[in-house]
């Protein structure tokens, strides 16, 4: 594998977890790594019994001078409300979580970082507005501490299923396309579901959305349902850490519960609500998706109500589904910055031949 002469970046900031994957300027292989959504002032983290904060895994990181706890369990914080809004972006939460990512992978410098946003906010009326803001969050120089700070170059902000659909193109040729192959790309997050309408790399906006039926109301749902059987509640956390370990099994008092099955109960009921927005937003469109590829780390729980909505269509889950915008926002990064740098050579090159003549 080639190194790169430049750092390009790929950063997922979901509602579930957060993603990274970042090719180094002189290194062959990437950084990866995932992180829970657990953001706090450390002075809300919890306290060591032997002094000083807990922060397990976490990282600290400074936002406007304060300092600030990031990747930690949300079920590890004290009132930690985990954000499930469209102003998420807008957050400190959010830039922590951003800052946490990069410093926890030992990033110093990025030139070019692409992450991305829900498709609805996207191409909404307020799109362009939020994109610059996420931009100008995340460009500029951030300070871990006193000493030590972390410089982005450049950010670009793409729809959140464009990373998965890059991720396809470079790691699973067997799902590539054909020529004039209309494909659905279901990404399948904790806060939303989004999906991209692509022919030949190209996005029809048109036929592409997003649903708030997303995991979070999944599990939510299954959470309602065991309560219902058992006459006791189990929160929708303890479920999602679960399901999120792949542990097939949680003790419960005198139960075992077994997550995969109450899941799969919950999503025959909020699946469908996906795949008729999906449905409608097809209506005005006489060719039928040939390939629906599902990703995200709630794409498998969708999977049937795919099948059933495209009968037609193959329905296939990526390859590492929860990692896969992150890989592909970084490939898109790359190839940015090879743009760039072509663009620049041809630009030197053409200075002496000016002046020879």
């Amino acid at each position: 594998m080639s190194t790169f002469p430049y750092t390009a970046a790929g950063l997922d900031v979901g509602y579930g977890n957060v993603k990274l994957s970042v090719r180094v300027a002189g290194e062959a292989k990437p950084r990866e790594q995932t992180m829970p959504i657990g953001a706090v002032p450390l002075d809300q983290a919890p306290k060591k019994l032997s002094g000083g904060y807990d922060i397990r895994d976490g990282v600290i990181v400074s936002i406007d001078g304060q300092a600030w706890a990031a990747g930690l369990e949300p079920s590890h914080l004290q009132g930690f409300s985990r954000p499930t809004h469209e102003n998420y972006p807008a957050t400190n939460e959010y830039k922590a979580l951003m800052i946490g990512a990069l410093a926890k992978a030992g990033i110093t410098e990025v030139d070019m970082l692409y992450t991305g946003i829900p498709v609805a906010q996207y191409y909404g009326h307020n799109g362009v507005a939020l994109r610059t803001q996420i931009s100008n969050t995340m460009t500029g120089t951030h300070w871990i501490n006193s000493t030590t700070s972390i410089k982005v170059k450049a950010t670009t902000v793409v729809p959140q299923a464009a990373g998965a659909y890059m991720d396809i193109l470079a790691r699973s040729p067997e799902l590539k396309p054909a020529k004039g192959s209309p494909t659905l790309i279901i990404d399948v997050g904790y806060f939303s579901v989004d999906w991209v309408r692509v022919i030949d790399n190209a996005v029809l906006d048109d036929s592409s959305g997003s649903s708030l039926n997303a995991t979070s109301v999944l599990l939510e749902k299954a959470a309602a349902l065991i309560r219902q059987k058992y006459g006791r509640p189990i929160s929708a956390a303890r479920l999602e850490t679960a399901f999120r370990g792949g542990e097939g099994t949680i003790d419960w008092g005198q139960v075992t519960l077994h997550v995969g099955e109450w899941l799969e109960l919950a999503s025959e009921e909020i699946a469908p609500k996906v795949f008729n927005d999906v449905v409608r937003m097809q209506r005005h469109q006489e060719d039928f998706p040939n390939l629906i590829i599902l990703t995200g780390g709630g794409g498998s729980l969708y999977k049937k109500a795919a099948e059933q909505f495209f009968p037609h269509s193959k329905v296939a889950l990526s390859r590492e589904p929860v990692m896969a915008n992150a890989r592909g926002f970084q490939h898109l990064a790359h190839l940015k910055m090879g743009s760039q740098l072509k663009a620049q050579a041809s630009e030197a090159a053409a200075v002496p031949n000016q002046a020879a003549a």
